[in-house]
């Protein structure tokens, strides 16, 4: 009984090492994201003009939209709009990896898959981080991976405090009619924040 607990107990390092991992590579690859976009802007232009911001403003509307459509394959799971075989490799290699390296690059593959939605929150992002001066430009940038991933790190506080994943899952189909509705609100509330103070500002 002892031998087992132990193993049991190792298993369960393992996998918090490599969620936390995970969790880490996605992070990485998003403050990345972030910080290049930024860097290409103050290159080009200081910071993006009215217009451009305008056309950002209605490829949230777009991003809210899809938010709302097919952002879930199906009404019965909560499986992502991704290509059949992107989506097994990730579920596959995520569930059998041992490597910290797989899966932090497997929280990277994780997010890089996320662009369609998330390359405009990375262009607002990066913009208005210009805005701000030496520190105070990278405090934002750790700031905006912190709040993406606080979800992740939820979801793993919950597990931890005794819930399993399979509660976590049935929560997540009870709600996912309102996890959509805020994802498409919270498009459509940086849409107006943008036209507002991007577009009517300048």
């Amino acid at each position: 009984m002892k031998k087992k607990n132990g193993f049991d107990k190792r298993n369960r390092r393992k996998a918090k090492l490599l969620t936390n991992r995970y969790i880490l590579g996605y992070a990485f690859f998003l403050i990345l994201m972030v910080a290049t976009t930024a860097f290409m802007i103050s290159r080009s232009m200081q910071t993006l003009s009215a217009f451009t911001m305008t056309i950002v403003v209605l490829c949230l509307i777009v991003c809210a939209l899809g938010m709302w459509t097919f952002y879930y394959k199906s009404k019965r799971s909560t499986e992502l709009w991704l290509p059949n075989t992107v989506r097994r490799y990730i579920n596959t290699r995520a569930k059998e990896t041992n490597s910290r390296i797989e899966a932090f690059s497997l929280g990277m593959l994780s997010s890089f898959v996320e662009m369609p939605f998330s390359i405009m929150l990375y262009i607002v992002a990066g913009n208005t981080i210009l805005f701000l001066n030496g520190r105070t430009q990278i405090f934002a940038v750790l700031l905006y991976a912190f709040i993406s991933i606080l979800p992740m790190l939820l979801t793993k506080k919950i597990i931890k405090n005794g819930r399993n994943i399979a509660e976590v899952q049935r929560w997540r189909l009870k709600n996912k009619t309102f996890l959509k509705l805020m994802g498409g609100v919270a498009f459509l509330a940086l849409a107006i924040f943008v036209f507002v103070f991007y577009c009517i500002g300048k």
